[in-house]
């Protein structure tokens, strides 16, 4: 291990972390600083949903369901968007790589389902990428499709779920936010670059596509 690779680490012999060995308080608020610390330098979570299926056990509880498109189609239809997001650009004009993950599932077996999810300057604009799967590198990600009705998180078929966004969103992605100078100060405006995560599904034939989780890392220590 380099010197570099020793930087804001805690050391500690291994034995510490047995599970008949003692960890002190402070010892474990040092490992826990050490961990929020490096995961902080190393990655932003811009979006980080999940729906878990929960069957209602008695009257007045709440059902906490999967996000479904409206209407069911054969082509991609909008399910979701976040937004907007900060990013990080390079200073070529490249973003920091990126990793999307998208879970889902059919409403029953047997007839396939497919997701979609693109990262664009304003929600509107990611049909076209969605529909021509052979743009849809360096923008986002066409899921594999799948016939199960259980959850799982999902491969990718066209494009990579590790990717740096296309330096023309990134580009477009930049414009002016209202703020004050201080604490009731007088208005002033920053620049920001933003973009939005849409994602769609579509479905092969009379079967519901159900997305059940939805994460997006942005990894400026990468």
């Amino acid at each position: 291990m380099t010197t570099s690779e020793y930087e804001g680490r805690v050391l500690l012999p291994s034995t510490r972390l047995e599970g008949r060995e003692s960890l002190s308080s402070h010892a474990l608020r040092l490992l826990a600083s050490n961990a929020h610390h490096l995961a902080d330098q190393r990655c932003n979570h811009l979006v980080n949903w999940v729906a878990p299926k929960i069957s209602l056990a008695s009257p007045g509880q709440t059902t906490v369901v999967a996000r479904i498109p409206n209407p069911v189609s054969t082509s991609f239809v909008r399910v979701a968007m976040y937004g907007p997001l900060p990013l990080t650009p390079r200073d070529e004009g490249r973003s920091y790589p990126l990793r999307l993950e998208l879970a889902g599932a059919a409403s029953s077996a047997g007839t396939a389902v497919t997701f979609a999810a693109v990262l664009v300057p304003a929600p509107t604009l990611g049909t076209d990428y969605v529909t021509d799967s052979s743009i849809i590198a360096n923008r986002g990600v066409i899921f594999a499709a799948t016939t199960s009705t259980t959850p799982a998180w999902l491969a990718a078929a066209s494009g990579s779920k590790f990717f740096e966004l296309d330096p023309s969103i990134v580009a477009e992605g930049w414009g002016a936010r209202p703020t004050l100078r201080d604490t009731g100060g007088e208005p002033a405006s920053v620049d920001t670059c933003e973009a939005w995560l849409v994602i769609y599904a579509k479905s092969a034939g009379p079967v519901t596509p159900r997305v059940y989780g939805v994460h997006l890392s942005e990894y400026v220590g990468a």
